[in-house]
Parts: C-alpha cells; structure tokens; sequence
C-alpha cells in the first residue's frame, strides 16, 4: 500500500485554531444574544460567568439568558464544525487561518457525516474521562466543591484528550482515530 505522507498538525496550531473558532463563536453567540434580548444580553451573560469563576452560589442562578447561551453555543458548534469541516475549505475558520486542514487517512475530504461523527467522538471521549475522574474524585470531596472540581476536571481532561496529539506519529487524537481524520498543514 503507497503511504501518503503529509506535515501532521500538532497540539499547540490546533489548540490556537481551537481558541480562534471558539472566539469567533462567542462574538456570534453575543450578536444573536443582543438580537433577542437587547444589548442587556452582554451583561448579563457576563454576570453568570461571573458568579461562576468567584463561586458566589447564592447568585448562580439559572436563566432565561443562560438556558439561551448555553443552547444557543450547543446548536451553533454542532453545525459550525461539521459544515466548515466538510466544506471545500476542508477546515474551520480558526484551522484556516493557521494553514491546517482537516482530511481522512486516505488524504480525502470529509463527508458531512464523518464531520459530524468526529465531532460526536470528540465529546464523547471528554465526557467519558471527566465522568471517570469525577466518580474517582467525588469519594473524597464535599458538594460545595463540585463546581471548582468541574474547572479542575475539565483541564485535566483537555490534558489527557492533548496526550495521543502529543505522542502519536500522526498526531492525531481520540476523535481522529475513532473517525480515521487527520489534521494535517496546508
């Protein structure tokens, strides 16, 4: 079999995209947000987040403008990765920028549906790792500590997704290998 040979991205350009798209995403979410609740949206979107990183657990509260961040991010980045994934552009706006494209092992373009499954197989393999340290962890702690262990876990599970994109030849992670990717330099 004749191997392809390409310039894999590593974690550090991707992380980079990764930052860019989820930039570009926030300013969507606050355009759309602004649109249905006036300019108020910004600020009290940014009053939850707030609350959150100081722990004030008697202001967390969960809104109207919160249910609609967090649904409205959920469904934008649900078809924001998959469509920028598959398109002829082969990458999201943020891998664009750093010259990185997103192709199977057999150097081909994504299908919509190989898009969506890596996106599938990507939060599939974070949820799965911080519920297995959340169980391992939540023996030993208080509940009004759960919030402060969700920031620690979701670090450590950013690590721990980073470890294969690290160490493999290919750099490729979980996601990638579930769904035969690669992300590779243009």
């Amino acid at each position: 079999m004749n191997q392809l040979q390409f310039e894999y991205a590593g974690i550090w350009r991707r992380s980079c995209a990764h930052i860019i798209d989820g930039f570009l995403l926030q300013i969507t979410l606050i355009v759309i947000g602004s649109v249905f609740f006036g300019i108020d949206f910004i600020s009290l979107y940014s009053e939850t987040w707030r609350n959150i990183v100081e722990y004030n657990s008697d202001e967390i509260q969960i809104t109207k403008v919160e249910n609609f961040a967090n649904t409205t991010h959920s469904i934008m980045a649900w078809i924001y990765y998959p469509l920028f994934n598959s398109s002829t552009m082969q990458a999201t706006p943020g891998k664009y920028l750093l010259k990185l494209k997103l192709i199977t092992i057999e150097g081909n373009k994504l299908t919509l549906l190989r898009a969506i499954a890596r996106e599938l197989a990507m939060v599939a393999s974070a949820v799965l790792i911080m519920l297995f340290m959340l169980l391992i962890v939540a023996f030993f702690i208080d509940l009004e500590a759960i919030l402060a262990l969700l920031l620690v876990l979701l670090g450590a599970t950013a690590i721990i997704l980073a470890i294969p994109i690290i160490i493999t030849k290919e750099k490729k992670g979980f996601h990638d290998m579930i769904c035969n990717t690669r992300v590779i330099r243009r």
